[in-house]
């Protein structure tokens, strides 16, 4: 390794002189900052010195909880060893018991066990030394916590190679309700378990018990469940990622047992992706939807967006309402004269003003009919015909504040697949240029599930939702007032729903071009400023939706850089 970076100094010596090379060492050095690493190297760079472990394992807590981890049998291997699980004995706070599998049994074992806090647990799974601690510093933080879960790993057999993280967004209930992501550990107050068990019935089979008993602490106990974010479990395997498990039809059915209890039937569909659950909702009538569409010009665009709309599109109880702004090229008011002719749909409205979208939106919102208001550029194209129809089911379910779509760009890379709070000053989209059929993190981009904001490019939001939270904020004229917009229905306690199923090309900043000039730059800078003096402290923080352990430095949701580590 040293005779490899001798060589390459005298090589960088030869081709650039010495002060060629001096200048290059401070990029040498924010390279290695910002560089990724690999899991490995990263877990070992945030692994507990022998110090940190004992100060941990003697630390006294107001509350010291007893802890049962269930450990069920089916399918155990040779050789298992129940003293490897939840790490160290933590002064006598942890008892292992075995049961065979199913929920009667669970129910009988759990009435041997002697803690107050009960960890489900696979036999091939085993815990860091420091697992006990961490459950108990979330217990004494949060003592309504009904359920807590954590990230978790894989480890080789040997248990010398650590990789296939998981790490995890706080409680994400559309995300859940499409994928058990929560997985392992799994820790529960024991009343909790009990109270879940018995609603559970017993004609759940031990494949699909755990996501049972989540889907019910998602109706019974939400606002209860407390992520912690660090690896507190390592699934042992042969080389198999975490996702490659077992999934059946049961879980689809405890999905749409869960909305029908809500009073919401659906039918649930399988995705290509294994053990990720599509949603479609069945509607008790079709409302109108508001096709709202701020253009200038660009004709041919506007044609592709509405050409699309129409070609495509399986929900039919729509209309468009255009807000023209400032056009200025003949061909573009005899498109409107002619669209108008064709197409009984199509509402014109004039903006006279200087561009400000939120402006123009909130115009067109005033001035349509639907129901429902679906905020779109006109430099969209739509690619899956039941995008609207998708969009639409779940921004019908109460406390929906508004919808986002899977966007690309023209090269069929990822475009938006979400927004998370942080990245930048202010907010950036998910997966940016990952190709199209990426799955993503976790599966991510494929899996509906709530974010911290989506892109008003495609976005949306029941009528009467957007009125009371006061439309978009005009002060914020062309950057951020989605998130904007976003971050006050969330203030409202509304969720804010990704689906990757709504599938549309954008053809970004077609009509106000891209902040290359000074001017915009300085209206820019402005904007970023505004939205963090209305929001203080927002954009610093953690996103719930994201997780604390990866970057910020790239949209990709890959590990936190050496640069970072400061703000963990």
């Amino acid at each position: 390794m040293l005779k490899k970076t001798m060589e390459r100094g005298l090589e960088s010596l030869e081709k650039n002189g010495f002060l060629g090379s001096v200048r290059k060492i401070p990029k040498k050095i924010r390279d290695l900052q910002t560089r990724e690493l690999p899991y490995e190297k990263w877990r070992r760079r945030h692994l507990p010195t022998r110090r940190e472990l004992k100060e941990e394992l003697g630390h006294v807590f107001p509350v010291m909880p007893v802890f049962t981890v269930l450990i069920c049998k089916q399918g155990m291997a040779d050789g298992f060893r129940p003293d490897l699980c939840a790490g160290t004995d933590f002064s006598g706070k942890r008892e292992v018991l075995l049961y065979e599998g199913g929920r009667d049994s669970l129910k009988s074992i759990l009435a041997q066990a002697r803690g107050e806090y009960i960890v489900l647990s696979g036999w091939n799974e085993t815990f860091p030394e420091d697992a006990i601690y961490w459950f108990t510093a979330a217990i004494n933080a949060h003592p309504e916590a009904a359920l807590i879960y954590a990230d978790e790993d894989c480890v080789s057999k040997d248990g010398k190679h650590y990789y296939e993280p998981r790490f995890k967004p706080d409680l994400s209930p559309y995300y859940l309700l499409s994928t058990n992501y929560i997985g392992h550990p799994l820790l529960f107050r024991r009343d909790v378990l009990e109270a879940l068990l018995e609603e559970a019935g017993a004609g759940v089979p031990q494949r699909d018990l755990e996501y049972a008993l989540l889907l019910l602490a998602l109706q019974t106990c939400k606002k209860r469940i407390v992520h912690i974010p660090k690896v507190l479990v390592h699934r042992i395997s042969a080389g198999e990622a975490v996702d490659q498990e077992d999934h059946g039809p049961g879980e689809a059915d405890l999905i749409r047992q869960y909305y029908e209890k809500a009073g919401h039937p659906a039918v649930i569909e399988a995705s290509p992706y294994k053990g990720i659950w599509y949603t479609r909702f069945i509607r008790p009538r079709d409302p109108l939807v508001s096709v709202i569409i701020p253009t200038k010009d660009h004709v041919p665009d506007l044609k592709r967006c509405i050409g699309s709309i129409e070609q495509k599109t399986t929900y039919r109880n729509y209309e468009y309402i255009l807000i023209e702004n400032n056009s200025t090229e003949p061909g573009t008011f005899s498109f409107y004269k002619e669209l108008k002719e064709k197409n009984s749909r199509v509402r014109l409205i004039e903006y006279k003003g200087d561009f400000n979208y939120s402006a123009i939106n909130n115009l067109g919102a005033s001035r349509a009919s639907g129901e429902y208001l679906l905020f779109l550029n006109n430099d969209t194209e739509v690619i899956s015909p039941s995008w609207m129809e998708d969009m639409l089911g779940y921004a019908m379910l109460p406390g929906v504040g508004a919808v986002g779509a899977r966007l690309y760009y023209p090269d069929g890379t990822i475009q938006h697949a979400g927004v998370v709070l942080g990245f930048g000053e202010v907010a950036g989209h998910c997966f940016v240029q990952q190709k199209q059929g990426a799955e993503g993190t976790c599966r991510r981009i494929v899996t509906p599930q709530n974010y911290s904001a989506v892109t008003a490019a495609c976005m949306m939001i029941p009528r009467e939702i957007f009125m009371k939270a006061g439309g978009f904020f005009e002060g914020l004229a062309v950057a951020f007032n989605d998130v904007d917009l976003c971050l006050t229905l969330g203030k409202m306690g509304l969720d804010i729903i990704y689906d990757p199923r709504a599938e549309l090309y954008h053809y970004e900043s077609l009509t106000r071009g891209y902040e290359d000039t000074p001017e915009k730059q300085k209206r820019f800078a402005g904007e970023i400023r505004q939205i963090r003096e209305r929001w203080p402290g927002k954009f610093d923080g953690n996103d719930p939706f994201y997780n604390p352990n990866l970057t910020r430095i790239s949209q990709d949701f890959s590990l936190k850089r050496k640069s970072e580590e400061a703000d963990i």
